[in-house]
């Protein structure tokens, strides 16, 4: 019923009753030196001579928003023209945006989850809602509700360091990975906290959220047309068939999973393409882009989206375990251990390194539903474009999910970690809930 209402309501708005014009420009091309030179409001010794759009590749676009830079002249006073920005990223609403991803954005709330943790950024912001994760300082955001037509300007990362570049998927080194793991085990940490994680709760949904709920009956309509797909395109996917299969029997309980704690502010869409840093450097100055899926959930899920599609196969295959217990050690190296389990962490919610890798795998299945999703939705034109790259990163982690299972000697499942035990009242008791666990045999 919420779905119909969104859709209609949206309908309405695009079709039968368009709102008057925003106040503000939704596409770069209607960005005027005026309004710009207000927004920024960087003084009166400042003035914008001339404004360039340089929109990127297609190969650069993302699939759910439009990327372009405003390239930017100044004059005026010599010392503010060297500081002030000369490249700003412009984030808006896909021109394409169909009425079906427009009640994607709504319900998702994307953009306003993006802007709301780029707001968290910069030493202005008080705590416990500043995040001390390096990441773009936000100029503006608006938003029209009704249509979802969007505009976010926000900092040009590369302007602080020249050096700093997203990352290619299959190919980060395992140096790099450990940089980019040390990030996300401090972000992590730092939101297992309730205090901190309250305070997130302002832009990042959790999993009962309306705004989350629509996932199991996206996933239910996605996985069937994405396992005839992966079929006709040769994949093993009757290998981790059971996988999707038992999300979608289980999906009702999806969020449940999803909340089992220790749960943190996590990226949601964790790859070496939303991480600025510079490949082979001896430093570990990594920056996080684009938190349109940020959200309360598994921390686990983000180690294992990013592992499984920036390493190569080869590395995910040789390196995987060291590089869980890197960033395990990483994130308890934050939190404050119980001196009995040693494992201890947020708020009295335990995690053993086994469960650790257990929610690990968890987050391999959500990678490949999440997959399932984006080739279940895309045009005929773009699976015709990019159906081979797609199959390929499909492959891994189909490869990746065999791997698991056969280092650790049983199947991966999305509810593992979930359905251990429960006792008459529906507790669960596999060291996921509030209780101590003993230690772990070393």
């Amino acid at each position: 019923m919420y779905l119909l209402s969104t859709a209609l309501s949206t309908l309405f708005a695009l079709y039968i009753c368009p709102p008057k014009p925003p106040p503000f420009p939704t596409t770069p091309s209607k960005i005027t030196i005026p309004w710009l030179t207000s927004t920024l409001s960087l003084g009166p010794s400042l003035s914008i001579k001339s404004l360039k759009v340089d929109k990127p590749s297609d190969s650069e676009q993302g699939m759910t928003s439009s990327v372009a830079f405003l390239k930017i002249e100044w004059e005026g006073d010599p010392s503010q023209v060297a500081s002030a920005p000369k490249s700003i990223v412009v984030k808006y609403t896909l021109p394409e945006a169909d009425i079906g991803l427009r009640v994607l954005f709504r319900l998702s709330k994307l953009a306003t989850r993006e802007a709301g943790f780029l707001r968290t950024s910069g030493p202005k912001v008080p705590p416990p809602l500043r995040q001390d994760i390096p990441s773009p300082l936000l100029y503006f955001f608006g938003i029209v509700e009704a249509t979802q037509d969007f505009i976010i300007l926000m900092e040009d990362m590369r302007e602080r360091d020249r050096q700093l570049k997203p990352g290619v998927q299959g190919q980060t080194s395992i140096e790099d990975a450990r940089k980019i793991l040390k990030l996300q085990a401090k972000l992590h940490a730092k939101y297992m906290d309730r205090e901190h994680q309250s305070a997130a709760r302002q832009f990042a949904p959790k999993p009962s959220d309306a705004s989350q709920a629509f996932i199991v009956p996206v996933l239910k309509k996605s996985w069937p047309k994405f396992k005839k797909w992966a079929k006709a395109m040769g994949l093993d996917v009757e290998a981790v068939k059971s996988c999707g299969d038992e999300v979608v029997a289980k999906g009702k309980r999806w969020s449940d999973i999803v909340a089992t704690e220790p749960v943190s502010l996590v990226h949601g869409d964790s790859h070496c393409e939303n991480y600025l840093y510079t490949e082979g450097s001896e430093t570990d100055q990594v920056s996080m882009i684009d938190f349109q899926l940020a959200a309360i959930s598994q921390p686990l899920f983000d180690v294992a989206n990013f592992l499984v599609l920036s390493l190569s196969s080869e590395n995910f295959d040789g390196y995987f375990e060291e590089l869980l217990d890197f960033y395990y050690a990483e994130l308890t190296g934050h939190v404050q251990l119980d001196p009995n389990t040693n494992a201890n962490i947020g708020n009295g919610e335990s995690l053993t390194l086994s469960d650790a890798k257990r929610r690990f795998g968890a987050g391999l299945v959500y990678t490949l539903m999440l997959e399932s999703v984006g080739v279940a939705t895309a045009s005929e034109a773009s699976l015709n474009k990019q159906g081979q790259k797609r199959a390929e990163v499909a492959k891994k982690i189909i490869n990746a999910i065999k791997t698991v299972e056969k280092v650790s000697g049983e199947p991966v499942s999305f509810y593992s970690y979930g359905d251990a035990g429960k006792d008459g009242a529906g507790n669960i008791h596999n060291g996921m809930s509030n209780n101590k666990v003993a230690p772990e045999a070393p």
